[in-house]
């Protein structure tokens, strides 16, 4: 395939370049909205109203599971909700009175799952559909 030994040794070193960074914790979204790039971030994301998620990385999924409720699982199944400290914050524009709190342990709305957070979302004291941001450190 090469013919020489130089062009064989390029190859070699630019394949083992690309798996180290791979390998070496910058996570990249698979087919969620635009991915990024967030070396120092195990996930995160913007995640709308809707449940769909731009901006993402470290993320495999979002459900909604009622009026705003959230459940996200990572793709790195080592994350567990009792072992990250997840930050969330409401998306600027959402007006007064939005409240954006995440789960410490695994919830009821999803089976009890130690491997999906759960986000909820409320205005004015009751559950409602905001977009939010989200980073798990």
């Amino acid at each position: 395939m090469f013919k020489s030994k130089k062009a064989r040794r390029t190859a070699l070193i630019a394949t083992v370049a690309v798996a180290a960074v791979t390998v070496g914790g910058i996570a990249v979204a698979d087919g969620i909205g635009n991915p990024v790039r967030a070396p120092h971030a195990q996930a995160s994301g913007l995640i709308y109203a809707d449940g769909q998620v731009d901006r993402g990385t470290g993320i495999k999924s979002v459900e909604k599971g009622g009026t705003g409720i959230y459940c996200i699982r990572f793709t790195d199944p080592r994350l567990k909700v009792t072992n990250i400290t997840p930050q969330t914050t409401p998306v600027s524009g959402s007006g007064w009175h939005v409240d954006v709190y995440a789960a410490y342990a695994a919830t009821s709305q999803r089976g009890d799952r130690d491997d999906t957070l759960t986000v909820v979302t409320a205005q004015d004291g009751n559950y409602h559909d905001e977009a939010f941001w989200l980073l798990v450190p």
